[in-house]
């Protein structure tokens, strides 16, 4: 399939927040997700994920990082799915969303949901990044990266943007 006009070809730049990352990680911490852990909680019926309480904690915590990481790290930062499902979860909220972007970083932190599906090697560069990712936030945070490994056994799995 030939990629649609107005989908970039190149990965967007690396986030240069002008903020300290002592002022970016505070902002993070103090970031109220509970109406994202409500969308997140709520039945599909309703339009929710139908997560549970737990899993839902779990996984924002991993995304205050995920934040932390991409805001700081100066390298492409790949989420794992349910670490995006939570990052829609918080854009659906498109006020909130772009309130709690300037509250932490000065600006908009991008979605950017072509990774993976534009051809050639971006296949490989979602896995490379993300592998990346991995390796980032066990340094980090000395855990590894994804949910599903805790929960369900399964290993975590990259998501299709950065």
């Amino acid at each position: 399939m030939q990629i649609p006009k107005g989908i970039p070809k190149d990965y967007p730049p690396i986030p240069q927040f002008r903020k300290p990352h002592s002022e970016i990680k505070r902002a993070i911490d103090f970031l109220d997700l509970d109406p994202v852990k409500f969308i997140l909680t709520q039945p599909t019926t309703l339009g929710g994920y139908g997560w549970d309480e737990e899993f839902a904690s779990k996984v924002l915590r991993q995304y205050r990082r995920f934040l932390l990481l991409k805001a700081t790290c100066g390298k492409h930062v790949i989420p794992t799915n349910e670490i995006d499902e939570a990052w829609h979860a918080h854009m659906f909220d498109t006020r909130k969303y772009l309130d709690d972007c300037i509250d932490c970083f000065g600006e908009i932190l991008h979605h950017f949901p072509y990774l993976g599906m534009r051809g050639g090697g971006d296949v490989d560069r979602l896995t490379e990044a993300f592998e990346e990712t991995c390796q980032l936030y066990e340094s980090a945070f000395n855990e590894p990266f994804g949910i599903r490994t805790e929960l369900a056994g399964s290993s975590a799995d990259a998501a299709n943007c950065g």
